[in-house]
């Protein structure tokens, strides 16, 4: 294996509660991998940094059509009512 943090990962998979020495280093190698992994999703990202960041997927979603709703119906009281 190329890369030291898998080889390291894959003896951990063999690492007990009794061993605590060892696990704590395992807690630590999975916790910078997880850290590394969590930080990838910025490399991905289409848009630049001068680019200002959006309002979210929210902003553009449509507004509820409620015309499918059968009528006659009584409505759900709410807690002010």
């Amino acid at each position: 294996m190329d890369n030291p943090a898998a080889a390291k990962l894959k003896g951990c998979r063999a690492v007990t509660y009794a061993q605590r020495d060892a696990l704590l280093e395992c807690q630590k190698i999975w916790a910078e991998q997880r850290r590394q992994f969590l930080n990838q999703k910025d490399r991905f990202s289409p848009r630049s940094d001068s680019e200002p960041p959006s309002a979210g997927p929210s902003s553009s979603v449509p507004p509820k059509d409620n015309s499918r709703l059968p009528s006659g119906f009584p409505t759900v009281p709410t807690q002010s009512e």
